[in-house]
């Protein structure tokens, strides 16, 4: 039986996802595609998800911290796999196989997609062989990307509630996936709310290097870029007790710590 429909691909990939108690393999290779299973609403996986995608989607998801940390997410609540493959003559397309179904989701920007989805036999063991040869000659690969679960579970232990609650507006809104895809990185952007909340630079960098989201220098880096674009400044902290004395950081620009956060967003985009 194959039955056609135009639905989104989040609706696609959780429809497919979820015909399954057994193992799911998600071909996907389009950034687009990976982008739907970050914004899934927590489906129900099966024992063992296998994800296969080109190089150049799994290199820009890296860039992407929001869609990053999704699906490093999917990654801690499953058996996941991930693995990439070269696609030179692009054949590959975007699909989802399980145990007693094939979902074929047709590339295309628009937000609705063409999807084709059957369970007939012959055309799933066709692609069961097809899919199989792929993932036995491709690479395994890894986002090095700490999960949403855990960044928030983090940030909400170490920093006041204020904080918090920006890195999950950032983190969980399409603002957020924009805003990291042109023109900053997570640490530019954790460094921002970090001067938005009055944040000390020592701690947060303490804290992004225990869940790996970048190094001091890396953040040290980023700071001084800040720094020069005339966005982030810093204030010393007096220690009653003898050690380095700590930073504080802060907006230059003083009207932007209470304006709303697409505001500082924008602003930031603008003169980096």
């Amino acid at each position: 039986m194959t039955n056609a429909e135009v639905i989104t691909r989040e609706e696609s990939l959780q429809q497919a996802i979820e015909t399954t108690d057994a193992e799911v393999t998600v071909v996907a290779p389009n950034f687009e595609t990976l982008q739907a299973l970050g914004r899934l609403n927590d489906p129900d996986w099966g024992d063992h998800v296998r994800i296969l995608t080109t190089p150049q989607p799994l290199k820009r998801l890296r860039h992407e911290f929001t869609t990053a940390t999704r699906i490093a997410e999917i990654s801690s609540r499953n058996d996941v796999t991930i693995r990439t493959i070269e696609d030179q003559d692009g054949t590959l397309q975007p699909l989802v196989l399980t145990e007693s179904q094939v979902t074929t989701v047709l590339l295309s920007g628009m937000e609705s997609v063409p999807t084709l989805r059957t369970s007939a036999v012959p055309v799933l063991e066709n692609v069961r062989e097809t899919v199989a040869s792929l993932w036995k000659s491709a690479q395994t690969a890894d986002i090095s990307t700490p999960p949403y679960s855990r960044v928030m579970k983090t940030v909400g232990e170490n920093f006041d509630e204020s904080f918090e609650t920006d890195v999950q507006t950032m983190l969980s809104t399409a603002m957020g996936s924009r805003a990291m895809s042109d023109g900053l990185d997570e640490v530019h952007a954790f460094l921002l709310l970090a001067a938005r909340n009055r944040a000390q630079y020592r701690e947060l960098t303490k804290w992004a290097e225990r869940i790996q989201i970048g190094s001091p220098a890396r953040f040290s880096t980023r700071k001084k870029e800040l720094e020069n674009a005339g966005l982030l400044t810093t204030e010393k902290i007096e220690r009653e007790t003898v050690g380095r004395p700590r930073q504080r950081l802060l907006l230059t620009d003083q009207d932007l710590q209470d304006a709303p956060l697409n505001e500082l967003v924008a602003t930031a985009q603008a003169v980096l």
